[in-house]
């Protein structure tokens, strides 16, 4: 029966009818009818001949198929697939997918031809499936590529490669480079070293907040929030992050804002909430800084917010009323709607909310489900505005 589909397939291939080869491959190889490593060596040698024609003249869609299949053969595939990878006279597309196989491979050949390519070649696709190859073959690639972090041609994918290896043993590799002299290379190596909680890494994200380098300070502070939703050590933290909301660019002030209230200290909810009321501080960052101390789900933080209403201007407060209004369980939820109905209490006999305005605290209320907003909606409901009156309506539905 093999034998029979072997031919067929092969008269396909002679027909240069590719979909025809990959329909019959992959009833051999991909069924579960058939043990392909258990055939004889003729038949293997022939099934990978097929696959390999369909790599090197069928279009990307057959290339994709097969490319599938091939890995159930085993070994047998290494050594021509890495005669591919290593020829730069075949067609890239052809090497891309030989490269994308490997990954599916182990053994030192292996690393040692992915790491060739990484090397020598100047086209990024392949350069990037090369190294995603290797990262596949797991920690025994690392010391390989720790020492493409060498060659700057090859650095960034290693780099990238190495990131995609969940193991401690990148970390010496990546502390190595964390003053490498692209901006980039040092921006990613400290994301990837904020993943792994090493006594190692904090030094390197703490001093990552002083570069010279906008990417780099904000990569610091993306690190530091990772490390401060893991290690909630205010004392450590607090110091490094609470500067960079004054960092000259808004990217980093915005990232150490989210930082710090994935801390969810006390500490970190004060820091924020100053920042927030000073009235230098832009309107982005406010938003930001808005968003953090509702993510910190502390009273405290609430306490703040509820101040902040009556300080900053519209758009800031709809964001205010937005994420009081989301907050989760019931002490929580019982106080951000103390909070709006206190604000409204104190516009409600003048026509300074904004129909925006008041369209969120309709909103909120709803959310919130708290039976002591039904006057404050009931009021709503009436409103000249439609859109003000269809919220009201909506949330008094939801009350009642």
């Amino acid at each position: 029966m093999v034998l029979q589909q072997v031919e067929a397939a092969q008269e396909a291939a002679s027909d240069g009818d590719w979909g025809s080869v990959v329909s019959i491959l992959r009833q051999l190889l991909q069924t579960g009818d058939y043990q392909p490593r258990q055939w004889p060596p003729e038949v293997q040698e022939a099934v990978l001949n097929l696959g390999l024609q369909v790599l090197e003249i069928g279009d990307f869609s057959t290339r994709w198929h097969v490319a599938k299949l091939l890995p159930a053969l085993g070994s047998i595939a290494i050594a021509p697939l890495i005669a591919i990878l290593a020829d730069n006279e075949v067609d890239l597309e052809e090497r891309w997918f030989a490269g994308r196989l490997l990954g599916k491979f182990r053994g030192p050949e292996v690393i040692a031809v992915l790491v060739h390519v990484l090397q020598e070649t100047t086209d990024p696709d392949l350069a990037a499936i090369a190294a995603h190859a290797i990262a596949s073959q797991g920690t025994v690639a690392i010391p390989a590529l720790a020492s493409l972090l060498e060659h700057p041609s090859a650095c960034s994918y290693a780099l990238h490669a190495l990131s995609q290896i969940p193991d401690a043993a990148v970390v010496p590799p990546l502390l190595a480079i964390v003053n490498h002299t692209d901006p980039e290379v040092r921006s990613a190596a400290i994301v990837t070293l904020s993943n792994f909680r090493d006594e190692r890494v904090f030094p390197a994200l703490a001093s990552a907040v002083h570069d010279r380098v906008t990417i780099v300070r904000r990569a610091a502070a993306v690190g530091l929030g990772r490390w401060a939703a893991v290690h909630a050590d205010e004392s450590a933290l607090l110091p490094v992050l609470a500067p960079l909301l004054k960092d000259w660019q808004l990217p980093v002030c915005e990232q150490a804002a989210i930082a710090l209230g994935r801390l969810k200290t006390e500490g970190a909810v004060k820091v924020l909430a100053t920042e927030l009321q000073s009235p230098l501080t832009p309107l982005s960052l406010q938003i930001a800084l808005i968003r953090a101390l509702s993510w910190t789900e502390t009273p405290l933080a609430l306490s703040f917010l509820e101040q902040a209403l009556f300080l900053l201007p519209e758009p800031a407060v709809l964001e205010i009323i937005q994420v009081l209004g989301r907050v989760p369980g019931s002490p929580l939820q019982t106080q951000a709607a103390t909070a709006l109905l206190s604000f409204w209490a104190a516009h409600e006999a003048s026509d300074e909310l904004a129909p925006t305005v008041l369209q969120a605290l309709a909103h909120a209320w709803e959310l919130l489900e708290d039976p002591r907003a039904t006057a404050a909606l009931n009021q709503l409901k009436a409103h000249s505005q439609p859109q003000v009156a269809l919220h009201a309506a909506s949330a008094l539905e939801r009350l009642g």
